[in-house]
């Protein structure tokens, strides 16, 4: 991951990311929930460790590609595919490498240009399709 491309771009100590020392205390398991937010998804292209990216960067570390699948709809601009599914497939991975954690989807929409009255009803569709897909997803729904 991050180690080796920091190796490839010339860092000799390895991770450009700090280390924790035996004195400081694991963040790992101390989360109280799990906040979510989610407008789309993307289908991965393996770039087979060629960077697209020859800088230290999220994008650069990843050696992938987010493609966006030809059959989603876009909505508003032109990155944001519609993919209710998308978030329930996330919502199961999130629920089955975090189990304990509550989920919480703190952000979702639905991006509109032009005329309002002609989208009104592909919105609706949207949340429509958005809710149905979390429902499937069987996450276990919080009253907080």
């Amino acid at each position: 991951g991050i180690e080796s491309r920091s190796l490839d771009l010339g860092y000799k100590q390895g991770s450009r990311l700090p280390f924790f020392s035996k004195d400081e205390p694991s963040p790992l398991g101390t989360a109280d929930f799990f906040a979510l937010n989610y407008y789309t998804s993307r289908k991965v292209k393996d770039l087979n460790g060629v960077s697209k990216k020859n800088e230290l960067s999220f994008v650069g570390d990843q050696g992938t590609e987010g493609v966006v699948d030809p059959s989603w709809p876009i909505c508003g601009v032109h990155w944001l595919a519609i993919v209710p599914d998308g978030l329930r497939k996330l919502l199961k991975y999130i629920q089955d490498t975090y189990t304990s954690l509550p989920i919480y989807i703190t952000e979702n929409g639905f991006s509109q240009m032009g005329p309002v009255q002609i989208e009104v009803a592909d919105c609706s569709h949207f949340y429509q399709d958005t809710l149905q897909e979390v429902g499937k997803a069987s996450v276990r729904v919080s009253e907080d």
